[in-house]
């Protein structure tokens, strides 16, 4: 009889630590796919930030450029 109790108490426990297990398991796996979705959303937004960055550095080292060339056209002009 004690054979049995001992067998149904072992099953209890395993059903009771499989369900919580199975939980942690599926937050687990939630959190890796925030984790993964966050690290795709950080990696697009840097390379969005980088592209930005560059398009105002390369329109402002333009216009710095065609400004420096008027300013030192003008000087050679009136050097002339």
């Amino acid at each position: 009889m004690s054979y049995l109790r001992s067998i149904f108490v072992l099953k209890n426990q395993t059903n009771t630590n499989s369900f919580p297990s199975f939980q942690s398991f599926r937050l687990n796996f939630q959190i890796k796919r925030l984790k993964r979705a966050y690290n795709k959303f950080s990696m697009a937004t840097q390379v969005l930030i980088g592209v930005c960055s560059a398009t105002i550095a390369s329109v402002l080292n333009s216009s710095l450029i065609t400004i420096k060339f008027m300013y030192f056209g003008r000087e050679i002009f009136k050097n002339m």
